[in-house]
This record gives C-alpha cells, sequence and structure tokens, in this order.
C-alpha cells in the first residue's frame, strides 16, 4: 500500500487529482528532460554522472537538453543546464510539466511528475516500492528501479546505509531505461561487472599488465599488474618513466625495489596460504 493511501486510510480522507500551482520560470530551452538526483543519503545514487555521460551525446544529437533541479548546496553535474536553488517548489512544477520526461531520486518531485502523467525514471532503495511510487500516472509511462533483494532480503528503512543498496543499480540500466521512455533506438553500449570502493570514491586508477608488448603510461595512480605477468623487465622501464604502484603475488628482485623506490607510491602484495617468501623495500 502507498504511503499515500495509508495516510487517507487513516485520516478517513478520499484521495484526489491533486492540484499543484506553478510559477513560470524562464527557460530558452523547448526540449529537455528534467534531473533531480538529490534526496536522503540512502536514496541518493553515487554513480548518476555515469549515468549523464551515457545520456548526453544521445539526448544532444536528438536536441534534448538535461536539467537539473533541486537545492543550492545539491552536486553539481556537468553536461546539465542547473538551475538548483534558483526555483521555488512552484517553479520547479512548471518546469517538470514542460519536460519529455523526469529523472530522480525517490524524491518529491517524482511524485510530482507523476501527478502531472509525465514519463518517469526513479530509483529506490530503502523502502518498497509500492509502498513509496507515484500514486498518480500510468504504470506504462514509469520505469522505477530498485536493488535486486536476495534470499528474500527486505529495505533497509534508514536514513542512511553503508554500504548502499541503491549504488547496486548499474547505471546502464538507468541510461536505458530513459532511451526506452522517449522512444529512442540508442542503448548504453557497455556492462557493468563491478564497481570496487576505489570507484566510488572517485579514486581512479589506470592498471598495466607488464608485458613485452606493454605501453609506457604517463598518468598519476598507474597500477603495474606484476601478479597477472612478472615482466620485471617492463616494470623497471615503466617505474623509470613514471612514478607507479605495484601489485604483486610473488617476489621481484630485492635490489631493483631499492634501486626504483623513490619511483615507487605504493606496493601492495598479496600473502596466499602456500606463500613462504618475504619481500622488503
Amino acid at each position: 500500500m502507498e504511503f499515500i493511501s495509508r495516510y487517507a486510510l487513516s485520516c478517513g480522507s478520499k484521495i484526489d487529482v491533486p492540484y499543484i500551482y506553478e510559477k513560470f520560470f524562464p527557460l530558452p530551452i523547448e526540449k529537455f528532460i528534467t534531473f533531480h538526483p538529490v534526496s536522503k543519503p540512502a536514496k541518493t545514487y553515487d554513480y548518476f554522472a555515469d549515468v549523464i555521460e551515457d545520456l548526453y551525446p544521445v539526448l544532444e544529437t536528438h536536441g534534448i537538453k538535461i536539467i537539473q533541479i533541486g537545492a543550492a548546496a545539491d552536486h553539481k553535474f556537468e553536461r546539465c543546464v542547473k538551475v538548483c536553488g534558483m526555483t521555488t517548489v512552484n517553479q520547479v512544477a512548471y518546469i517538470v510539466r514542460r519536460s519529455l520526461l523526469h529523472l530522480s531520486a525517490d524524491t518529491f518531485s517524482a511524485h510530482m511528475a507523476g501527478a502531472f502523467d509525465k514519463k518517469l525514471v526513479a530509483l529506490y532503495s530503502s523502502n518498497y516500492i509500492q509502498n513509496s511510487q507515484p500514486y498518480w500516472g500510468k504504470p506504462e509511462d514509469q520505469i522505477l528501479l530498485e536493488p535486486a533483494r536476495l534470499n528474500g532480503e527486505k529495505p533497509s528503512f534508514a536514513f542512511d546505509e553503508h554500504p548502499k543498496s541503491i549504488n547496486t543499480i548499474k547505471s546502464e540500466t538507468i541510461s536505458n531505461a530513459v532511451f526506452k521512455l522517449l522512444g529512442l533506438t540508442e542503448r548504453a553500449n557497455y556492462e557493468t561487472v563491478f564497481i570496487g570502493e576505489k570507484y566510488q570514491n572517485q579514486q581512479y586508477f589506470h592498471n598495466i599488465i607488464p608485458n613485452n608488448k606493454g605501453i609506457l603510461v604517463n598518468q598519476a595512480e598507474t597500477e603495474l599488474r606484476f601478479d597477472l605477468n612478472p615482466n620485471e623487465d617492463f616494470l623497471a622501464r615503466q617505474l623509470n618513466h613514471a612514478k607507479s604502484a605495484i601489485i604483486t603475488d610473488r617476489p621481484i628482485n630485492l635490489n631493483l625495489l631499492k634501486q626504483l623506490k623513490p619511483k615507487i607510491s605504493f606496493l601492495f602484495y598479496f600473502v596466499s596460504s602456500d606463500n613462504h617468501t618475504r619481500t622488503s623495500v
């Protein structure tokens, strides 16, 4: 049961079609979708930047802009027309009503879009969709996404989560939902297999497998995967070329490590149960 139905039952009130007062907001854009990514911590998806990177080039080819609405303190996303903190709730209503589609977290604007019978892609996490989904709007015009709940797992109903279940929703699933509801044939051309903690913290690393055909990289946070191919010659050439990290599960020539120590940003050594050697730098 939706929360609004529970409230109506408790109050003995009838649910009717809402009247939402709109106030003019100047927008020199004709075709656009609205984007409201921020809600409570548990309901805020951390990878919306990836979704925008999928959407922007496709929507641009169709002359469609992305307008980000929300509070002034909200994180601002690149490639969006940002009106965060510039609007009242009534002006948000004016903008949402004129949009082609609304993309949002589980927040008030999703219900507003439903009341306006707009196409809607919304993300849910800490509550059941059937409790929090918009009461109004055509179901065929709405794609509501939530994490896969395995083995009868229930939502946390928490203000915040660690880790956040909403982050298990794949970015391409969100992008493709937008394309589908807009009637576009384009789709995201990748599949998310795994997202690690470093990516979540916006720490980006370049992994290199050392081999004779390897290309030297002059980038920060380069990791040499010595565990995948123990090529000391390439390792030495890369470290002489640029400061890098080393990931290994086997010994490396100690003299080489001592010689190149100033060029090693850090060293990860995976020790297994059958590993009886020790390498120190």
